[in-house]
C-alpha cells in the first residue's frame, strides 16, 4: 500500500507539479458551478418524483359567494379535463380537500372559505403519458391563470413535494346537509373500509388491526406494514 501511496502522492512533493494540480482541481470546481448557470445541467434542490396527482387552489375575492366559486371552479376541471394526461378532478368548494402531506406543511386544511376552492387533479398513470408531472403543472399554470383572470381569481398548483418515504393515511369525509344520512354513509363507508382491511388480512394471513373500546387500533404487524 505504501508504494502506492508513494507513487500516487509523491509528485507532488514538487512545487511545480503542486501548482498545476491545484490549478486544476480550481479549474475542475469553476466548470462544475458554471454547469447550472449555462444550463448544460439543469439544477434541482430535489428531484423530481413524477407523482400522479397535484392540486389546484383556487381564491377568489374574499366575501364571493359559493356558488360563484363553483362556477370558476367547474370551469377550471373543464380544462384540466380537455388535457390527454387529466383522469379525474375532486372539487371542494369551501372547504379543503382531503389532506395530504404538502397540506400538512403548507397549512392547507384551514381552507374554508366560501371563495375559497381545491381541485385534486389525478392524472393518468405515469407509465401511460409522456410529460412529467412537474412538466405537466408548469404547461398548464398560465392556462388556468388565463380562465381565472376574468373573474379576478387567483389559481396556484401545488406538487407533493419530494422527500423520504412518509406512512400513506387514508382519510374519508362524509358531507351533505341531512344528519341522518349523513350517519348512514358513514356507518356504510366504515363497513366497506373495514371489510377491505378484513380481506388483506385474510389473504396475508396477519390480523393488522385490533379493537380497543370503540377504537380501532393498528396492531405492531400493521404499524410496520
Amino acid at each position: 500500500m505504501r508504494p502506492r501511496f508513494a507513487a500516487v502522492l509523491g509528485p507532488l512533493d514538487d512545487r511545480t507539479t503542486r501548482r498545476w494540480f491545484y490549478g486544476a482541481l480550481v479549474a475542475a470546481l469553476l466548470i462544475a458551478f458554471a454547469l447550472p448557470v449555462t444550463t448544460t445541467v439543469r439544477f434541482r434542490m430535489l428531484p423530481s418524483q413524477n407523482e400522479n396527482t397535484f392540486l389546484v387552489t383556487l381564491d377568489l375575492r374574499a366575501g364571493t359567494d359559493l356558488d360563484r366559486t363553483r362556477v370558476v371552479a367547474q370551469m377550471l376541471m373543464h380544462r384540466l379535463l380537455a388535457d390527454p394526461n387529466g383522469h379525474d378532478v375532486e372539487i371542494s368548494v369551501g372547504a379543503h380537500a382531503v389532506p395530504d402531506f404538502n397540506a400538512l406543511l403548507q397549512g392547507l386544511f384551514f381552507r374554508d372559505q366560501g371563495w375559497e376552492a381545491d381541485l385534486r387533479v389525478n392524472l393518468i398513470d405515469a407509465h401511460d403519458r409522456t410529460t412529467a408531472s412537474d412538466a405537466l403543472v408548469r404547461e398548464l399554470r398560465p392556462e388556468l391563470a388565463r380562465v381565472a383572470a376574468p373573474y379576478g381569481a387567483f389559481v396556484k398548483l401545488v406538487e407533493e413535494p419530494p422527500g423520504p418515504p412518509v406512512r400513506a393515511t387514508v382519510l374519508a369525509e362524509v358531507s351533505g346537509p341531512d344528519p341522518t344520512i349523513r350517519a348512514q354513509l358513514a356507518q356504510r363507508s366504515q363497513l366497506a373500509i373495514s371489510a377491505a382491511v378484513a380481506a388483506l388480512q385474510r389473504s396475508i394471513g396477519v390480523k393488522l388491526t385490533e379493537r380497543d373500546g370503540r377504537k380501532i387500533r393498528l396492531t405492531e404487524a400493521g404499524k410496520a406494514f
